[in-house]
């Protein structure tokens, strides 16, 4: 019988990032649970974005259905414009997203208009700007009546995540009966403090929560945790704050005459500012004098591009402990399989067509000293969204967080669609060379082409450092899914 079975998909939506996880677990006494998570759904692409959300839906979320967890990496458009139709009619227990107080969001907000010119006029693009300025009531819709809950995730330590003390034998009740698969916080979950909700700029708290990246959340069925998930979040300096201020207090004073207490403008207030923006000229000017005003050294040549610090990185790894039970209750009579698959999608005359091709297989019966042998890095992945990894520095930090399992995935994401300006050689250097990466990434520039993702230099660098034979394109006409299932004879 099928006891175990994981399908993870990375969608071919484009520029942008739609990444699935589906867990199923089928346990004796107990009947088969199901986890469903995302990590992130959005895409400069509508079209190939909401095929892939219609396909999700009549496969995995049906409506009326509940999704268990939404991770929202960052807030960048085109990794959350498609959220609300992901959620239409629809539910969601928890999500997870990056703290970040309402100036650093608002300087996104302006970002996106430097970028664009403005944030347009579709529900996609009100949904997205709404979700930046208020966040917790945006998504509070979204939240499952009984259990739902926003965990806002901020930057810990700068510690590494620790080798748990997972004991291989841990003795285990064999007894489960209707246990579910819930995600555990531990003791390291609190609600916002007044301080917290000023720098937020929130109201409707009541179901908002927080923590530091310093926390391992954990899948669990009863006791026995199966995989867990470790966020990394990059912390922001003096200067980056200072700069996020500045631009904040300029734009109220560029609109001063519009609000009706400038000392305390209203969300309501700035957003209908916002939408009556259709040119980038101001927005550039605030730029510039907030740099010219605070003189860092740290912003001299730095484009407003990349000035974004918000994402979150996440390895989710399936723990050692699971597999033991499972060999336990099934004496030792288990099997693996793993299959990786490339999707390809075939333009035909009026429509797509897609095409599967396992292109990497493998099955194994359990041995007697390792009830698997891959268990160090299959099905793992570390995603890293548009995390900022170019400087040695922030690599450093980075790989300080994961280096304890840093061998421990299969899969790595190439930073930011694999732009210069997030990642190179300095990064590239300390993947591990059996390591499959991937790019995700748009090929149809259909937003205006000024954003070229892959950069030719960022291949060259994935080449220099001998990732190349490994590297897989994600983009609108190819996708990645990959499966992991454990078969057991239970007496």
């Amino acid at each position: 019988m099928t006891l175990f079975q994981q399908k993870f998909k990375i969608h071919p939506v484009g520029q942008g990032l739609f990444y699935s996880g589906q867990i199923n677990i089928q346990l004796p006494n107990n009947p088969v649970q199901e986890y469903k998570f995302i990590f992130d759904c959005g895409s400069m692409n509508k079209v190939n974005c909401a095929d892939e959300i219609e396909e999700y839906h009549s496969v995995f979320f049906p409506e009326n259905d509940i999704l268990d967890l939404l991770v929202i990496s960052h807030f960048d458009e085109d990794h959350v414009n498609h959220i609300y139709k992901l959620l239409e009619n629809r539910k969601v227990k928890k999500i997870i997203a990056p703290f970040l107080n309402f100036n650093e969001r608002f300087l996104l907000v302006l970002r996106w208009i430097e970028q664009s010119g403005s944030i347009g006029t579709e529900p996609l693009s009100f949904f997205t700007l709404n979700l930046l300025l208020d966040p917790i009531n945006t998504l509070s819709t979204y939240l499952d009546d009984s259990e739902g809950e926003i965990v806002f995730i901020n930057s810990g330590p700068d510690k590494p995540f620790l080798i748990d003390d997972e004991l291989e034998n841990e003795n285990f009740s064999e007894e489960l009966k209707e246990d579910k698969l819930t995600l555990d916080f531990g003791k390291d979950l609190s609600t916002l403090e007044s301080e917290d909700i000023d720098e937020l700029k929130a109201t409707n708290i009541e179901k908002a929560k927080k923590t530091t990246d310093a926390n391992r959340p954990t899948l669990k069925i009863g006791v026995i945790p199966i995989m867990e998930f470790l966020f990394y979040k990059k912390q922001i300096g003096n200067d980056e704050k200072e700069f996020y201020d500045a631009v904040y207090k300029l734009f109220i004073e560029k609109f001063e005459s519009k609000f009706g207490d400038p000392e305390n403008p209203t969300i309501g207030e700035i957003t209908d500012i916002i939408k009556t923006i259709r040119t980038a000229t101001e927005i550039i000017k605030i730029f510039i004098k907030a740099k010219e005003d605070l003189n860092f050294s740290a912003f001299k040549n730095t484009k407003i591009e990349d000035l974004n610090t918000s994402a979150l990185c996440l390895l989710h790894r399936n723990k050692h402990s699971f597999y033991h039970y499972l060999s336990k209750i099934s004496n030792s009579h288990l099997s693996f399989e793993n299959d990786v698959i490339r999707i390809q999608k075939i333009e035909g005359l009026n429509a797509f067509s897609k095409v599967k091709t396992s292109v990497l297989h493998h099955h194994s019966l359990r041995s007697f000293h390792n009830p698997y042998h891959r268990f160090e890095e299959y099905p793992n992945v570390l995603l890293t969204s548009d995390s900022f990894l170019l400087r040695e520095v922030d690599v450093i930090a980075f790989y300080n967080k994961y280096k304890n399992y840093w061998k421990n995935f299969w899969l790595f994401q190439v930073p930011h669609h694999g732009s210069c300006n997030n990642a190179n050689v300095t990064l590239l250097s300390k993947i591990p060379h059996y390591t499959i990466t991937f790019i995700n990434y748009g090929v149809i520039k259909t937003w205006g082409g000024k954003w070229r993702h892959p950069s030719p230099q960022l291949i060259s660098d994935i080449t220099a450092t001998g990732h190349s034979n490994n590297l897989i394109p994600v983009n609108e006409f190819t996708g990645l899914e990959f499966e992991f299932i454990i078969r057991g004879y239970i007496n």
